[in-house]
């Protein structure tokens, strides 16, 4: 922190300290900031505007100033419907909260890679396709920028809980979500019906009787040291044909059209990277879903449909790819699973050599494919 503030001056350190207080990152602020909160010193006067105000709808707000664009917004949605449940609410409105302040192509390594357009690109293609395939979603709207949140706020319960124009909690950590899913009393998400029958015409297509096994593909500009090790999924895609399953490839969508040529023996199905509603059919209709340091694996760990094995091994020269990811497996419940997931979810801490692909296939078959 010391450091920071000699590089970016004490205006950043204030500012920073601000944001602290309004939308706690740190386990330290948050007990703070809880603390101070009992004794109600960020009062509010709520004004409910909503038209469509339901007694049975919990009112959700995802706050993109100081939230991912990302498939974490799958973690938050089912965050808000386990809140629902056990206030024996049915259904959730989304409010998406857009950034204040337009980030710039030069802001920090992320921006760089993605660029500033992908933020508004993420709302519509990613963010609020998410919020349809949950299974409470009722609706959505997007606030003008710098709208006061209290105007919104419906008269009672809202999620994030006491959510307020001065108090904007953030996404839980993963220890503190790992114990609030371990009770399982989420539904989660499914894939639309509609999805599904084009999913069934895209699989007659094939005109195979093999069962299909897909492998999401990392293939990104950020933090390339997570990105897949195409070598060793070939080797394995080969491997699969061999033993009479069908690899199917699902590339990484910021380079979807990258791997045609090395791919070029395998069927590639690119439509899933534009539409989450196929994209989650296609999981749902494949015998086994490989991932490998993928954010979309969120949506695939949280529908209880997906068979999965999610590798998110820990790596050095990741900025993100710590333990802090894995904190979501427990192994004092189960060495191959997360503490919510289902019998044929399995998370891994391997990487993605041959060997560990062919080794936990081989597992995962004997207990689930060969029956």
């Amino acid at each position: 922190m010391l450091s920071k503030i000699k590089q970016k001056g004490i205006v950043w350190f204030l500012k920073r300290l601000a944001l602290e207080f309004r939308s706690p990152y740190y386990p330290a602020s948050k007990k703070i900031v809880s603390f101070i909160r009992k004794f109600n010193l960020f009062s509010r006067h709520v004004t409910t505007v909503i038209p469509i105000s339901q007694d049975d709808t919990l009112y959700i707000f995802y706050d993109l100033n100081v939230e991912s664009h990302t498939f974490d917004f799958a973690y938050f949605l089912v965050d808000a419907e386990i809140f629902a449940k056990k206030k024996n609410i049915k259904k959730l409105f989304l409010w998406i909260i857009p950034k204040v302040i337009q980030s710039q192509a030069d802001d920090d390594d992320y921006t760089k890679a993605v660029g500033h357009h992908s933020f508004s690109w993420r709302i519509n293609n990613m963010l609020l396709p998410i919020s349809g395939l949950h299974s409470l979603y009722s609706g959505y709207g997007v606030l003008p920028k710098g709208a006061s949140i209290n105007s919104y706020v419906k008269e009672g319960l809202v999620y994030p809980e006491n959510f307020t124009d001065s108090y904007r909690p953030r996404l839980a950590e993963f220890t503190e979500r790992r114990d609030i899913y371990r009770s399982n009393l989420f539904q989660g998400f499914s894939a639309p019906p509609q999805g599904k029958k084009y999913i069934s015409e895209w699989v007659n297509s094939l005109n195979t009787d093999l069962r299909i096994i897909s492998i999401t593909l990392r293939q990104y500009g950020f933090d390339s040291s997570r990105n897949s090790n195409i070598q060793e999924w070939l080797k394995f895609a080969d491997w699969l044909k061999e033993k009479n399953y069908q690899p199917v490839f699902v590339p990484d969508t910021e380079s979807c059209w990258d791997l045609d040529g090395k791919l070029a023996q395998h069927i590639i199905f690119k439509e899933p990277c534009w539409n989450l509603g196929l994209r989650m059919a296609f999981y749902e209709e494949c015998a086994l879903n490989y991932f490998y340091s993928n954010g979309c694996a969120a949506i695939a760990v949280l529908n209880k449909n997906v068979a999965s094995i999610v590798m998110m091994p820990v790596i050095k020269e990741s900025k993100n790819a710590t333990e802090t990811m894995n904190t979501m497996h427990d192994p004092a419940y189960d060495s191959r699973r997360l503490a919510f997931a289902q019998q044929n979810q399995w998370w891994s801490k391997d990487i993605d050599t041959f060997e560990n692909l062919k080794n936990d296939f081989l597992a995962y078959e004997k207990l689930y494919l060969l029956k």
